[in-house]
């Protein structure tokens, strides 16, 4: 059974998925993807993580291009940085053939001083974009597996912890001079 939330959810169109590094982003979209697909919804699951570890979840090598992964749903990993540098490519390309040779270069100076503007501006919110949720985290530390309940004071000295984490890693070792 789902809830109320979820039902509200599986009707919107298009769902973003985010939050810090190491939440649970990705396994929540692939999750969400595969129960749209189970009900019946073509779906479409993008990842723009580095990491690409969508692969790892969905069990198989996703590329930039759309491709199937069960009855409904089709998935994607891209890269956002070269698709960034291949639009702001493109965009040259077109500017520099609508001026005069003379005055190219300039152009190409002026638009890359615009991008790197950009990363200055404030983000305002989207007309029509709506944030449907954000949900519930009863505990912000992480959770530590253990075979015997214990927590991190109850581990042996120098005892090995792995994460592919480098904001957890930072913790534990901050953890571990204290």
């Amino acid at each position: 059974m789902t809830s109320a939330l979820t039902q509200h959810l599986l009707q919107r169109r298009t769902l973003f998925f985010g939050g810090k590094g190491g939440v649970g982003k990705t396994t929540v979209a692939s999750a969400f993807a595969l129960m749209s697909a189970d009900r019946g919804d073509r779906t479409l699951l993008v990842s723009t993580d580095p990491a690409h570890s969508t692969s790892d979840i969905l069990e198989r090598r996703l590329t930039g291009e759309p491709q199937q992964v069960v009855d409904n749903l089709w998935a994607m990993e891209i890269d956002p940085e070269h698709e960034v540098d291949a639009y702001i490519a493109d965009v040259k390309a077109r500017v520099a053939d609508s001026v005069p040779p003379r005055l190219a270069g300039e152009v190409e100076r002026q638009i890359d001083i615009a991008v790197h503007s950009l990363k200055d501006l404030p983000s305002d919110e989207t007309e029509g974009l709506t944030l449907a949720a954000f949900l519930h985290r009863d505990d912000p530390r992480d959770a530590l597996i253990s075979r015997t309940g214990g927590d991190l004071s109850s581990l042996p000295q120098n005892a090995s912890i792995g994460t592919g984490s480098p904001r957890r890693a930072a913790l534990l070792l901050l953890g571990a001079s204290q």
